[in-house]
């Protein structure tokens, strides 16, 4: 099972300008993958995250993905077929390289855990954050979501 899981300190926190900033996890079958991405700037990654499923399962595109700036990572997934999908985790630092091999996933599952994480995502910024939810990148995930669950 993949789980993207996204960091609740900022709700407690002041408000950033750009929205709140705070750990993103990455867990396949309880096993954290991604562990050292904190501050990330979640407003960014989950409609990035959102933008890759949905060109991955929609548009049929082959390649997407997502940055996780301040750790300095790569979310990239390659479609593999018509219903599977290959994920490489990078580190950008130098030298770049690869932190674990290749992952192959179900597209499903790939959709079905972004979804997840950013309908919490978006519950969130309601209760905490509603202006975010109303700017352009929030109002296309608002979109995506809905043919993502169709």
């Amino acid at each position: 099972m993949l789980r993207f899981r996204l960091g609740q300190a900022w709700k407690s926190e002041a408000a950033h300008s750009d929205g709140p900033h705070d750990a993103f996890r990455l867990q396949l079958a309880g096993v954290g993958l991604v562990e050292d991405a904190s501050e990330e700037p979640l407003a960014e990654i989950v409609p990035a995250l959102v933008n890759a499923a949905w060109g991955l399962a929609h548009q049929h595109e082959v390649l997407a993905q997502v940055s996780l700036p301040r750790a300095g990572l790569e979310l990239c997934f390659a479609r593999n077929g018509h219903d599977t999908v290959e994920m490489v985790l990078l580190d950008m630092g130098r030298p770049a390289r690869l932190l674990r091999p290749p992952l192959r996933l179900e597209l499903g599952e790939l959709v079905s855990a972004t979804t997840a994480c950013a309908h919490a995502m978006v519950e969130d910024l309601s209760a905490h954050q509603p202006a975010i939810l109303r700017t352009v990148p929030w109002v296309t995930v608002s979109k995506r979501l809905r043919a993502l669950e169709h």
